[in-house]
């Protein structure tokens, strides 16, 4: 079992926002190092590490978050 596994607890959004529905989708890597959650609704238009995440100009853009 990978250290993820192990360590899972509670997963969220770093911006959590109202029908943003994070969690629509899952996939964890089979070595379970690697999970990545889908939130189909996400507004904003950040990409990558350290993106502005409160412009929500994007409307239902959707985004992933990889843990």
């Amino acid at each position: 079992m990978g250290q993820l596994a192990k360590a899972v607890g509670y997963f969220k959004a770093s911006n959590m926002g109202m029908r943003d529905w994070f969690g629509y989708s899952v996939a964890l890597l089979a070595d379970g190092d690697t999970l990545a959650v889908e939130a189909e609704g996400e507004d904003s238009k950040a990409t990558g590490v350290g993106g502005d995440q409160n412009d929500g100009s994007m409307g239902n853009s959707g985004a992933v978050y990889v843990f």
